[in-house]
């Protein structure tokens, strides 16, 4: 739009066809099998903005709304694929680049909630794992907002570039999950990199 203002925004519909899943089709059996057409629409709208020359803002939202085809032969199965991707996710971001080499960039991530469909995961497991030992997965994940971090700092070495970077993955460590499983959740993550071009 202008030379520090940037606006896009896109549209999109997709059907998709024969949509494969795992249902049960007794009390004791799973099987993958095509349950249906789904529908999805949605649109993605981002803005950029650079304060200064050092400095640059992002704003980006996505909204998705999906539907099963109406005439659905496994409504349960269908339900669930529905369910299990976030409608509202929204970013924002800062970065800064400066002259001496030095940079950082700080994110905000939003992400709705979800229903996922629970399972148990232990059949597909018992050769591996302990008698009697099960794993629990699916459920509510609940709408979460994490921060990330990420410094780095590029200089010469042996006349070519390189880079030493430092990222922290969810700042406040939230605990958070984008799939509830009954063992783990995400949190706080520090990594450290050494890149080299030659």
């Amino acid at each position: 739009m202008t030379k520090k203002l940037n606006l896009e925004a896109n549209v999109f519909y997709t059907r998709v066809m024969d949509y494969i899943y795992f249902v049960y089709t007794t009390t004791t059996r799973r099987d993958f099998l095509n349950i249906d057409d789904l529908f999805e629409q949605g649109t993605e709208i981002e803005l950029k903005y650079a304060f200064t020359d050092w400095l640059e803002g992002l704003l980006n939202y996505t909204y998705l709304n999906q539907w099963p085809q109406k005439d659905m032969s496994y409504m349960e199965a269908s339900s669930s694929v529905l369910s299990m991707t976030p409608q509202n996710m929204f970013n924002g971001q800062l970065r800064a680049y400066f002259k001496n080499g030095l940079s950082a960039n700080l994110e905000l991530h939003y992400v709705g909630a979800t229903d996922w469909r629970k399972y148990d995961w232990t059949p597909y497991y018992t050769t591996y794992r302990p008698a009697g030992s099960k794993t629990y997965g699916g459920g509510k994940a609940a709408r979460y907002i994490i921060a990330d971090l990420r410094l780095g700092y590029k200089f010469k070495f042996l006349k070519n570039d390189a880079e030493l970077g430092l990222a922290i993955f969810d700042i406040f460590d939230k605990q958070y999950d984008d799939y509830p499983i009954d063992t783990s959740s995400v949190g706080r993550r520090i990594t450290g990199t050494f890149t080299y071009k030659f």
